[in-house]
């Protein structure tokens, strides 16, 4: 423990001095400050030299030999000059002041929390003389989020021990640099277990956003562990190809289509100044009270606009029974799975959070920030669990209004 002794005189001029210059003063303070924990870490350093000298690993004939003068920077204290202890043989190697280490740990993991959490690696560079009294060049930091490799790859493949009832399967698309620089999709799926809480099961980048790369990706995730026969409902747009492996995969479960992206696909088949009736016709046809009547309305439709939008009325009788298949769960479950908003929303993030990037420095660094997105999205998830909201079904003539709001 440090112990700093000072008299009245000591104090008094100290006051003045903080009352002429403040920042000063107190920047003359830390750096005394600093120096007894400099010295401090020099003097148990010592110590631990002393215990290794009287070790069988330290060897016969062996004994002291000087110091060298090192530089290490420590969270909340900034950079000290230290003399690290040496012995003759060179077998000796502080645990304080690891070799070749130039900053506390605390401080690697401190900028890469940073990094990942919005901040480019030229700002950390820029502002680290003042986050940690130390400056570090943008290749450090980057080297600082690198260091999370080992945890972001164990938590990408590690064994899905839980069943899911519900998943919910997407794709985006990031511009990644592989010497050259591309758009690259990525593929993720989030799972439901049987509590209703959600979990991001994993994320793939691949060739192209194809069937084929579905079948990799959702075969890698039983691999893992995922119970094919646990799965009751799979959640996705229509990407053409997907259903049908999701289908191989899960045979037991059943498709559900998204009716936002089919709202939207059956509104571009219709003239603009037509959109709004045909709106709150559609509606009916995705919100009511039972799958029956959700096909009454359908026919309502048809009636309505058959002749006058077929291509738009076409459209939305396609897929019916994957569009109409929530009805089949639990009804305060509805609203979540009607559409792909959960995962749209883990995509949003990603997109928000990787728009200052521009270009993304290579795959590994893609995955360390999806993963800390990810699990910053899974906290938050662990608050609202799908089917905890109480649900009021409206009368059709009032479901327009409500989409709005």
């Amino acid at each position: 423990m440090l112990r700093v002794e000072v008299n009245l005189a000591e104090v008094k001029v100290a006051i003045e001095r903080f009352r002429a210059d403040p920042v000063t003063a107190l920047d003359n303070l830390v750096q005394g400050w600093r120096a007894q924990f400099a010295g401090a870490l020099t003097r148990i350093m010592d110590a631990e030299l002393e215990l290794f000298l009287g070790s069988r690993r330290a060897g016969k004939d062996n004994a002291r030999n000087g110091y060298v003068g090192r530089s290490f920077a420590v969270k909340g204290v900034g950079e000290l000059e230290v003399r690290v202890p040496r012995d003759r043989k060179g077998r000796f190697h502080s645990a304080v002041v690891p070799p070749r280490q130039r900053y506390d740990v605390r401080i690697q993991q401190d900028m890469a929390l940073m990094h990942l959490g919005g901040m480019s690696t030229r700002t950390i560079a820029l502002m680290s003389e003042r986050f940690f009294g130390r400056s570090f060049s943008a290749q450090e930091v980057s080297e600082a989020t690198a260091s999370l490799r080992g945890s972001v790859d164990a938590w990408r493949s590690r064994r899905l021990q839980v069943p899911y009832k519900y998943l919910y399967l997407d794709g985006t698309h990031f511009s990644v640099r592989r010497g050259d620089v591309g758009k690259e999709p990525v593929l993720v799926a989030i799972g439901v277990d049987l509590d209703g809480y959600r979990s991001v099961l994993g994320f793939q980048s691949g060739d192209k956003e194809s069937s084929r790369t579905w079948d990799v990706f959702l075969g890698e995730l039983v691999h893992r562990g995922l119970d094919p026969s646990a799965v009751q409902l799979g959640l996705m747009d229509g990407l053409p190809g997907l259903e049908g492996i999701f289908r191989k995969k899960f045979p037991k479960a059943r498709v559900q289509r998204c009716q936002i992206h089919k709202s939207r696909n059956v509104l571009a088949k219709v003239p603009r100044r037509l959109q709004e009736e045909v709106r709150t016709v559609m509606n009916a046809v995705f919100y009511n009270e039972s799958e029956q009547a959700s096909r009454a309305a359908l026919a309502t439709f048809r009636d309505q606009w058959g002749r006058r939008c077929p291509d738009a009325t076409a459209c939305l009788e396609r897929d019916l029974d994957a569009i109409l298949a929530f009805y089949a769960f639990p009804k305060m479950e509805w609203p979540s799975l009607r559409s792909t908003n959960p995962i749209e929303r883990l995509n949003k993030e990603f997109k928000r959070r990787t728009k200052s990037m521009e270009v993304i420095g290579g795959e590994q660094t893609m995955y360390t920030i999806l993963a800390y997105i990810s699990m910053r999205m899974e906290h938050t998830w662990r608050r609202a669990k799908v089917g905890s909201t109480n649900v009021v079904y409206l009368k059709p003539f009032e479901v327009r209004l409500t989409q709005k709001t």
